[in-house]
């Protein structure tokens, strides 16, 4: 009997709560609908968690400002979705207390209906849900615990970068003025070589004077008076005498070069004693001095040039569009020129101007030539070019070219420019 009562009195209960149970659980529907509690499918994380968390990330100092601002975009978003997952589980843990209660009245009014086994069993899924919920909570708390570390990090770096940047500027600014600090004292010390030089020359020069003016009154009597009144022959033959003492100054200068000094009275009377088959020193002895004398000029000549070569090739190889070859030529393509562009097949009309780097013209002509029959390297270069294109190739001057006469240690300077193409 007592069976029987019971279960009487749990129906009575719940048909006389069925209004107040539908209330009560209004919120609940609510849960379940927005699939907060229930036996929804689980929803998706809304943002991934990070394989390594806390891992900066390498970002140019270029990036940094747009790196920082995702982060900062990335954290804003973890911070919001913290919230919501916060909210959510309180809801949650909200609805389960409500179904929690409802179950112990339940129990403790005996009822064993089907609602209470419903109950139940949604009171067992949302304690999952909220399990679901707290382990999300965690993951997301950690994510955005990792992501703030990170922008952090970045921010650092930044800075850190910009105090490089800095210090590179002032470290560049600091050599480049000790460059061109270098630069003047080398112009100063080159512009006061110079003035000992022309000193020394003029030096050299006032006391050959002196003792020319000293042969004068000493033989004064062998002078030839030279004038209008004189034959052509003699005024030819003088002409001809001071054409050549023209290089005496440069010889002169070419002597100094290497350590010795042209006296002009030796000068003079080895060109008198010439003349009048009157040799002081035997041949070979005077054949031996100057060869040692040429050697000695070639040598210093050679350094000189070498130097100023290595200067030139230097700055050409600096300027835009130069092409630096193995064997040491350079070249540049000025003018690339209009239509049509040579080929192989072509023959070409094209002007040539050829100088040394120490400013003796060698060539200024114009040629034409089948492309096929051109260098190697003229080939290249003129297929790069149409007409009136033009392009410039520095060519270092070595012992190889001595027989064509070209001095050593100097740099060819060809400029080419086409004309015609047929």
């Amino acid at each position: 009997m007592r069976k029987y009562a019971y279960a009487t009195l749990c129906g009575t209960l719940l048909f006389s709560g069925k209004a107040a149970f539908a209330i009560e659980t209004s919120l609940l529907d609510r849960l379940a609908q927005e699939r907060i509690i229930g036996d929804g499918q689980a929803r998706p994380q809304a943002y991934p968690v990070p394989s390594q968390p806390g891992a900066p990330r390498a970002a140019s100092p270029a990036q940094a400002p747009s790196a920082n601002a995702e982060l900062v975009g990335q954290l804003r978003q973890a911070n919001e979705q913290l919230q919501e997952l916060e909210q959510k589980l309180a809801a949650t843990e909200q609805g389960n207390a409500l179904l929690t209660e409802q179950l112990a009245q339940r129990q403790a009014q005996g009822s064993r209906s089907p609602e209470s086994s419903a109950l139940a069993a949604e009171q067992e899924q949302n304690q999952a849900r909220i399990r679901e919920l707290g382990q999300r909570l965690e993951d997301a708390q950690a994510q955005r615990d990792a992501l703030a570390a990170e922008l952090a990090s970045a921010r650092t770096a930044t800075a850190g970068n910009a105090s490089q940047d800095s210090a590179l500027s002032a470290a560049l600014g600091t050599a480049r003025t000790e460059i061109a600090s270098l630069k003047q004292q080398t112009a100063d010390l080159q512009a006061a070589n110079q003035q000992l030089r022309d000193q020394q020359l003029r030096d050299q020069q006032a006391a050959q004077s002196a003792q020319q003016a000293k042969a004068d009154k000493t033989g004064g009597a062998g002078r030839v008076v030279i004038n209008d009144a004189a034959p052509k022959d003699v005024r030819v033959s003088y002409a001809v005498g001071a054409w050549y003492a023209e290089s005496a100054p440069q010889e002169t200068q070419k002597f100094a070069s290497i350590g010795k000094k042209l006296d002009l009275q030796a000068f003079s009377q080895g060109f008198t004693d010439k003349i009048n088959n009157r040799l002081q020193l035997p041949q070979a002895k005077l054949s031996a001095e100057l060869d040692g004398a040429q050697q000695q000029l070639e040598t210093a000549m050679l350094s000189k040039n070498e130097k100023e070569s290595k200067v030139l090739l230097a700055a050409a190889a600096k300027e835009k569009g130069a092409v630096k070859m193995p064997d040491g030529v350079i070249y540049r393509i000025l003018d690339k020129g209009k239509s049509p562009s040579v080929s192989d097949k072509n023959e070409i009309l094209f002007d040539i101007e050829e100088q040394l780097s120490t400013g003796e013209e060698l060539v200024r002509e114009t040629r034409s030539s089948h492309v096929k029959d051109l260098p190697p390297l003229f080939q290249s270069i003129v297929k790069q070019l149409g007409l009136g294109g033009s392009a410039k190739i520095l060519t270092p001057v070595t012992q190889a070219h001595a027989a064509s006469g070209i001095p050593p240690g100097t740099v060819s300077i060809i400029t080419i420019k086409l004309a015609g193409i047929k």
